[in-house]
């Protein structure tokens, strides 16, 4: 009775700002030693009193009773963890009435605004919260093992935080958490195995954690959220339906597991801040706008075995600078690539140019051939491809709008300068490219990609004869151009 009292105490200031200047209220204790008979121990006072404690066994007709207090009275905040569910489960609408809520297209709410769960109760029923929209707080039993459909969904103040489900649930079902936008931080347990379809749609959570043995994650399960950093286990291969992680404006790294084979449509598009993302090296299949509009950094250099890329999957991605397509890769999807400003290289090796979808206004999949900006393809950047494909490139509908191919043996070798007092010197002697202090390989390369001369330097003096002309020399990862 005393922690009740201070729990009550805790609540004041809440009630008294949602009171305004209303009389002052009281709580009732209730013990119900017969269940179903809740409402005639609450008698003429049940929509007078603010707060309810309840001891004893309680059913389905008790959780009537507590409703039409929390709808048609003033009953804001309910004690539990001292009563005993008849089955251990919350009913199924339990704070929810459809007929009596849903007025001339709108929807009336209930007052609860903070509920405890007594150990015992197992399961929180469907719909159970559905539309509490004033729950602010709940306490969780560690005996609880299963949460229904849609039981907080549109709960948008709840702000338990963190909320920790406990240990033993399998699984956050569908629509279970849409609309919480007060919830900030999840602690799921070690046991779940799946996040079903809009779990957190719309949700805001800043923070939650993907255990190992997490199987499963369905259709938009964390839509619209506010989450800045995602780890998948490597047990989470199954990723079902689309848009998991889309429109998370603050994501700023994703990391899939190895194991995963396909990366789904909308994955996380709109992911405005997302620069760091991983391809699996057995991903065959990129899905449409999987990372549209995300800014993505740096160098993408996508697996071997990947066949085809989805329209718009890339689209907007102005973060990038150099993209390595692999030998594997047969389609790309309407306008897959445009909007690559920041590229400056493009590998593909293919030898037959992938396959590029055309858009109704007639943009391959890198965007509209503007040579000036080209929706951010810069059409003179160098295109490397395999030696012998030149003209099949440069009459392939949506390659086309490149002009700088260079034809070479290896397309995939990116080549990166490296500067410092380490770096070994590169230098033109005559007819002689000169190589010192290459403690590694080293490779010449004509212009059109050509290797002419390659092999593992010691700590001496490389010299390579050469005819007149420009070449590009990579010892070490120092790169230099020389005209002899």
């Amino acid at each position: 009775m005393k922690g009740f009292i201070l729990f009550f105490a805790a609540m004041l200031p809440c009630l008294s700002a949602i009171a305004g200047d209303a009389p002052e209220r009281d709580f009732m204790e209730v013990n119900v030693t017969e269940p179903g008979k809740l409402a005639e121990l609450l008698g003429e006072r049940a929509n007078e009193i603010d707060s309810l404690v309840v001891s004893g066994t309680i059913d389905a007709t008790d959780f009537d009773a507590m409703w039409s207090a929390t709808f048609y009275g003033n009953l804001l905040a309910i004690n539990l963890e001292n009563a005993k569910i008849t089955d251990g489960k919350v009913p199924d609408n339990a704070f929810y009435h459809h007929e009596a809520q849903h007025v001339a297209g709108s929807i009336k709410l209930i007052g609860l605004q903070r509920i405890i769960l007594g150990e015992g109760v197992t399961e929180i029923g469907a719909s159970a919260f559905l539309y509490a929209a004033n729950l602010r707080e709940i306490t969780l039993p560690k005996s609880l093992r299963k949460l229904g459909d849609n039981s907080f969904s549109d709960c948008y103040r709840l702000m338990t935080s963190p909320l920790v489900i406990p240990e033993g649930v399998t699984a956050i079902p569908r629509r279970c958490f849409i609309g919480c936008r007060a919830l900030s931080e999840v602690v799921l347990p070690s046991t779940i195995r799946s996040i079903g379809d809009m779990a957190f749609f719309s949700s805001k959570i800043t923070k939650i954690n993907f255990p190992e043995g997490l199987e499963k994650i369905e259709n938009c399960a964390f839509y619209a959220t506010r989450l800045k950093e995602v780890t998948l286990p490597e047990s989470c291969l199954t990723l079902e339906g689309e848009g998991h992680f889309s429109l998370n404006y603050e994501l700023e790294r994703l990391t899939l597991p190895s194991g995963l084979t396909a990366i789904p449509n909308g994955l996380a598009d709109n992911c405005m801040s997302l620069t760091e993302v991983n391809i699996p090296s057995g991903v065959t299949e990129i899905g449409k706008e999987a990372f549209y509009l995300c800014p993505l950094s740096g160098n993408m250099k996508l697996p071997e075995g990947l066949t085809q890329i989805g329209g718009r999957a890339f689209s907007g991605s102005s973060g990038l600078t150099e993209v390595t397509f692999p030998s594997t890769l047969a389609d790309l999807g309407q306008l897959s690539c445009e909007g690559w400003s920041g590229v400056r290289v493009i590998r593909c090796c293919s030898a037959v140019p992938p396959h590029c979808a055309i858009s109704p206004k007639g943009f391959g999949s890198f965007g509209e051939p503007d040579y000036s900006v080209n929706g951010g393809i810069l059409t003179n950047i160098p295109v490397y491809i395999p030696k012998g494909s030149i003209e099949l490139y440069r009459n392939a509908p949506g390659w086309d709008c490149f002009f700088n191919f260079i034809e070479t043996d290896n397309p995939s070798a990116s080549i990166t300068a490296v500067t410092g007092d380490d770096a070994p010197a590169i230098a033109g002697e005559g007819n002689e490219i000169v190589i010192s202090g290459c403690d590694g390989h080293y490779a010449i390369y004509t212009l059109d990609g050509t290797t002419i001369a390659a092999g593992n330097a010691g700590a001496g003096e490389v010299r390579v004869t050469v005819a007149s002309g420009c070449y590009i020399v990579n010892a070490a990862g120092a790169v230099k151009k020389i005209r002899i």
